[in-house]
């Protein structure tokens, strides 16, 4: 409880933008909650809407007499894995969880959304980095990039990862594409510099975003070879 609320209603914070609810008011009602926040985000990220439940709310909602107020199982996974990154490695004896849950694949955005938690504790998060790579071979789109964000963030400097991060910026889907890039901007010494010509090619990308995640992730490793791409 939160000033007199559940966590539930505070960490819809992260997709509400509706006083009293807002981001800055989510992290606090986690921060204040600390670990013990763990089971609830758990159960946020496993949450699933059928398709009969969802043809259900639908039809509801249809009518006028009652006003139907629902959170979707996207909204309920993504809150909880902000909440997770709120908490970063403090919560890490959350770890084993949720790799069941992301080794589970109850639904695309579970599964994306246990990837971000893992992310953002970082290399406290290192023991899901075997079902994470395993993961990286089955899904697809925002999942994959969401999977290859937490590996990069949690084991940026391991041969494998900078494998796996180079093999990605040929993928066909730009969500990879951009992913690989962005992790790559984590890397750091010899393992960036090499990667320096692979993302220079994605200057001239055909997805906008890509060429700009190539840009921003040059100026920060390096800018001789972006200004060498650009010249003025």
């Amino acid at each position: 409880m939160y000033k007199g609320r559940p966590l539930s209603f505070w960490a819809r914070g992260y997709h509400s933008f509706s006083p009293p609810l807002g981001p800055r008011e989510a992290e606090e009602a986690v921060r204040q909650a600390g670990t013990n926040a763990i089971p609830c985000l758990l159960r946020m990220i496993r949450a699933h809407d059928s398709r009969l439940k969802l043809l259900v709310i639908r039809l509801a909602q249809k009518q006028h007499f009652v006003k139907i107020n629902h959170v979707s199982a996207w909204e309920w996974n993504w809150n909880g894995a902000f909440g997770f990154g709120t908490l970063a490695a403090d919560a890490k004896d959350a770890v084993p969880a949720l790799i069941a849950i992301y080794n589970e694949d109850i639904s695309e955005s579970s599964q994306g959304a246990a990837a971000i938690a893992l992310d953002g504790m970082g290399p406290a998060a290192k023991q899901a980095i075997p079902s994470l790579l395993q993961g990286l071979a089955k899904t697809t789109g925002a999942t994959r990039g969401n999977t290859l964000i937490a590996i990069a963030t949690i084991d940026p400097d391991s041969k494998v990862t900078i494998a796996t991060l180079m093999k990605c910026l040929h993928e066909p889907d730009a969500k990879v594409r951009w992913c690989a890039v962005a992790g790559i901007g984590q890397l750091t010494g010899r393992a960036a510099t090499q990667a320096v010509p692979a993302v220079s090619e994605l200057l001239h990308d055909p997805d906008k975003s890509v060429r700009e995640i190539a840009e921003s992730t040059l100026q920060r490793i390096d800018r001789k070879a972006l200004t060498n791409a650009w010249p003025h």
